[in-house]
């Protein structure tokens, strides 16, 4: 199974790497979240207090989620889309299920590397333990925004509307709404470390376990819904 996926894992990967303005911005992040880590190691901000706050706040809650939507929404799949080249998996012989897999590992890649990672090392350096909470959050996100690209040609708009004022505003308001938010189950995750204060959010989720899950299953849907969309999106 590792076989197949691996052709189009690599095509799809591909397709983001030549995309030079994309990776420009994931590099762009990349050193910013070290910049911002090394800040707060060497003194230039009181990271006691709040530099994990800071820290969390920025890279989970807006960096991490806008880089998955860039990759995933507004490149991968969507970019083969216009440039025509989606026809050419559709004439593998590979199943959608198979193929949307390769798709979803290599925005898992991409932004594993730009995003998740740095964010991991910056976490170990605060004291923070955030490499399951960003795994969860990607895995999610990816799978949500690779639907976003098969449904829209300009996804971005209404992606961003979807972090910034769904995610991070409108998910804020109360509990109930909050549960209808990756970020909240993210922030359940993140709030047993003991030097991050989510008490201006809603009520957290108290088991783990149903924190990860959560995520993980609306990544499986959606992850669905791209596979259902995936030879029903029009080629121009």
């Amino acid at each position: 199974m590792i076989r197949r996926i691996f052709p189009v894992y690599r095509c799809v990967l591909g397709s983001v790497r030549r995309d030079k303005p994309k990776m420009w911005v994931l590099v762009a992040v990349f050193l910013a979240i070290v910049g911002m880590m090394a800040g707060f190691r060497l003194g230039l901000y009181d990271w006691q207090v709040s530099g994990a706050q800071s820290f969390y706040v920025i890279c989970m809650q807006l960096l991490l989620p806008f880089c998955v939507l860039l990759v995933a929404a507004n490149g991968a799949y969507s970019e083969m889309r216009d440039e025509g080249t989606l026809v050419y998996l559709w004439m593998r012989p590979i199943s959608p299920v198979i193929s949307v897999a390769g798709g979803w590992a290599a925005v898992m890649a991409a932004v594993f590397i730009g995003v998740v990672l740095p964010i991991t090392v910056g976490g170990w350096v605060l004291d923070e333990h955030l490499f399951i909470p960003a795994l969860v959050a990607l895995a999610a996100f990816s799978s949500i925004f690779l639907a976003l690209g098969m449904v829209l040609k300009r996804p971005m708009l209404l992606g961003m509307f979807y972090i910034y004022i769904w995610e991070n505003v409108i998910g804020n308001l109360n509990q109930r709404l909050g549960r209808m938010t990756v970020l909240h189950y993210v922030r359940s995750i993140s709030a047993k470390s003991e030097d991050l204060d989510f008490a201006t959010y809603t009520v957290l989720e108290k088991s783990v376990g149903v924190s990860i899950l959560v995520p993980l299953l609306v990544a499986l849907v959606f992850y669905a819904l791209t596979v259902w969309l995936y030879k029903r999106v029009e080629v121009p």
